[in-house]
């Protein structure tokens, strides 16, 4: 039988084209994708350069303008000069001395003189003279008409009669005394191409150039030779000291220049890929093809001349690829009907108990692999900490990864100890463990006591080994199934006391405080109350003070609960001025540290309670007398009581406000976060929800109207904010 190679010639031909195509389309996509990365970098680059570029000249600058203001303001011989005995030669002398000593200081000075209105008198480095006689005399009337005396002039020419030519200078002009200016001014002239010099050297770009405009947009300097085209600007960066703009861009003879010799090359290695890899389909097929030569021949002498008419090779292809389908179908759905069903067992069991017979429960664990005695058991519930913190630092994989590590180490720990469990994630940070405990185990006084020593070795071992802490809510133990339903409660229960345990705390229910929940949350309304008035510096902090300990005072008898609460308020308080920026540093070090160690050490509530209160008002009188030394502090704080009482305006933005105070967003922004410690929007959504919570309690207004009483026109949008700053749905808190 003769045997025709038909299924190889149709293999390779079928490589064939996709192979071209797809050659094509990547060697293209590569070829734009390369190209614009690299004129995106060159534009990035530039930018980068002329941002530098603005700031070297500001640092070049600012030392000698604040040097000269420093004279002017504390400076003896200055002030001498003045005066009336400034008129004596000796002080003269010393004034031609002092400018002298600011020329060896700041090499890039040119020159500098001091003039004084009195009686006309200039004094150079060199030299001194009247004004009626000075070369630089138009420049200086010009000036003191204009009323211009307190910024760096543009490019202009300054002529000395100790000079052989004249130069290009800019120039700085400061007038004295510095407030008034009454008695005259001190002129700080630096040469353009010793400027333009530094520029350059500062920017070690060939292709590119820097041009430099003064605020009236004349041109101070530029990189390009002369003669050469301007070239394409990229970049401009206004310096918000001189009002100077720094333009930077590509020389017009390399704006197409960059890739020129980029195609040739990379065109050349792409054709020699397609050929290579055109070689190498053709030897694969060639080499693939004599095991299915092998097949082809057995099946073709089993099937003779009746099979001659059939694709075999189509037929067993079909079949093998159907058989491993099926299988791996059925592999991947046993494991996860397995799955599913446990996690459905599990929840069944914490929600319901034991709802079919218990022979019936037992016979369904035993096929799941699971425990089936229930004899004795503990309930508890393992909460990942911060989990909003483990959500944000961590991708959906790491925390799968995360979560399976922290499930085995339970798992591994408790066979340590002899006993066994069965845990399921019941939430995203939550794992209900049921553990079942040897009889051994049980104590006399409480069953829970292996759970409670597997629940702080595994919260150590998470503390030590991981970047984050885990908090174990002990529901308790029991004997019966159908008691399952009230410990995963008390589980739950345990776990919302964890802002008075503790991170990385084991709280067993039974140990809880006798007191209704509704007092906790009252506590913790308080704290956020109290504590974001003092933040913000409001004038019913103290008042707000007063109220909480007032409430923890008559509603808590042990001096246990009371430092729970008052740990609380120090981790809260801690934690919001800590947000406030550089400026509270000194609560970290000093007012922070003197709050813990009286409530390490207070004797009674009273006690903690005067001096707390004069810790916090010396750290208060601190921030004040900050807020007073900043020159935009009352403005700031005009906007935060335009916010209080415009809140209410759906329309209430940034935007707005920079038009009603004349900043821009992004200044407004910045200083109202470095004002307040506090984001424009967080502080608006506080004082909404705060308004919310009062209407709630005071009117009977429906959720839709206090909705739109606060600035929410959606109601839906309004309840999302609401529950996810207060903690519970509008509906729950007016109950």
């Amino acid at each position: 039988m003769r045997m025709k190679k038909h299924w190889f010639y149709k293999t390779l031909l079928s490589y064939l084209p996709i192979f071209f195509m797809l050659s094509s389309v990547l060697f293209l996509v590569f070829f734009f994708a390369l190209s614009e990365y690299i004129k995106t970098s060159t534009i990035k680059s530039i930018e980068i350069i002329g941002e530098q570029l603005d700031q070297s000249v500001e640092n070049i600058l600012q030392p000698i303008d604040k040097v000269i203001i420093r004279d002017i303001l504390v400076d003896e011989t200055i002030r001498q000069f003045f005066d009336e005995q400034g008129k004596a030669p000796y002080t003269i002398y010393r004034m031609n001395q002092k400018l002298n000593n600011l020329l060896l200081n700041f090499s890039i000075i040119d020159s500098l003189y001091i003039y004084r209105y009195s009686d006309g008198q200039v004094v150079t480095e060199s030299a001194f003279s009247n004004i009626d006689d000075f070369e630089d005399r138009d420049f200086l009337l010009q000036h003191m008409a204009g009323n211009s005396l307190t910024s760096w002039s543009g490019k202009r020419v300054y002529k000395d009669s100790k000079r052989p030519a004249s130069t290009e200078v800019v120039t700085l002009i400061r007038k004295a005394p510095f407030q008034t200016g009454r008695d005259g001014v001190i002129v700080v002239n630096i040469r353009v191409d010793v400027l333009r010099e530094m520029v350059a050297d500062m920017s070690k770009l060939d292709i590119s150039f820097v041009r430099m405009l003064d605020a009236d947009g004349g041109l101070i300097f530029t990189t390009l030779e002369e003669g050469a085209d301007s070239g394409e600007v990229i970049s401009r960066v206004q310096s918000d000291y001189t009002n100077w703009e720094i333009s930077t861009g590509v020389q017009s003879k390399y704006r197409f220049g960059l890739l020129s010799s980029f195609p040739y090359v990379w065109i050349g290695i792409g054709f020699v890929s397609i050929l290579l890899g055109l070689a190498s389909i053709v030897y694969v097929t060639r080499r693939n093809y004599k095991p299915i030569e092998s097949i082809f021949n057995r099946i073709s002498s089993m099937v003779g001349e009746r099979g001659g008419g059939q694709d075999e090779i189509r037929m067993i292809d079909m079949a093998v690829d159907k058989l491993l389908e099926q299988s791996r179908i059925f592999q991947s759905q046993f494991e996860y009907d397995a799955h599913r069903l446990r996690h459905h067992l599990f929840m069944e069991l914490l929600e319901e108990g034991f709802s079919k017979p218990v022979d019936e429960w037992k016979k369904e664990m035993r096929r799941l692999s699971l425990p089936s005695q229930f004899d004795h058991f503990v309930f508890a519930v393992m909460e990942i900490d911060r989990f909003a913190d483990f959500m944000r630092e961590y991708t959906d994989r790491e925390q799968d990864l995360l979560k399976y590590v922290i499930y085995s180490a339970v798992q591994e720990m408790a066979a340590e100890s002899g006993g066994s469990l069965w845990a399921e994630w019941i939430h995203a940070s939550q794992l209900g463990i049921l553990y079942f405990a040897k009889e051994a185990e049980v104590g006399t006084e409480s069953g829970d006591g292996p759970m409670i020593d597997l629940g702080e070795r595994a919260a150590r071992w998470s503390e030590q080994n991981l970047k984050f802490t885990v908090t174990f809510g002990i529901g308790g133990d029991a004997d019966k199934a159908s008691e399952l339903p009230q410990l995963y409660g008390h589980a739950l229960d345990a776990l919302n006391h964890k802002p008075f345990f503790g991170n990385g705390a084991v709280i067993q229910y039974r140990n809880l405080p006798d007191r209704p929940a509704g007092d906790l949350y009252r506590y913790m309304e308080l704290i956020r109350a109290f504590v974001h008035h003092y933040r913000m510096g409001g004038e019913n902090w103290q008042q707000l003070f007063s109220s909480f300990m007032d409430e923890l005072q008559s509603g808590l008898s042990t001096r246990e609960d009371i430092l729970r609460v008052l740990n609380y308020l120090l981790y809260h308080l801690n934690q919001k001025m800590s947000e406030h920026g550089g400026r509270t540093g000194i609560w970290e070090e000093k007012w922070m540290p003197e709050l813990a160690d009286k409530l390490s050490r207070f004797d009674t509530l009273e006690d903690f309670r005067m001096v707390s209160t004069s810790i916090l008002t010396g750290m208060q009188s601190y921030l004040q007398q900050i807020r007073e030394q900043k020159s935009y502090s009352q403005s700031i704080r005009q906007v935060r009581k335009w916010i209080d009482v415009n809140y209410a305006n759906p329309e209430l933005s940034l935007l707005q406000l920079s038009e009603e105070f004349n900043l821009s967003t992004r200044i407004l922004s910045k200083l109202f976060k470095e004002e307040f410690g506090e984001k424009f929007i967080d502080y608006l959504v506080h004082v909404r929800m705060e308004a919310a919570k009062r209407l709630l309690m005071e009117t009977t207004d429906s959720v839709q109207v206090i909705a739109l009483k606060v600035g929410y026109v959606h109601s839906f949008s309004f309840i999302r904010v609401f529950k996810k700053v207060v903690g519970v749905t509008p509906g729950d808190f007016r109950k």
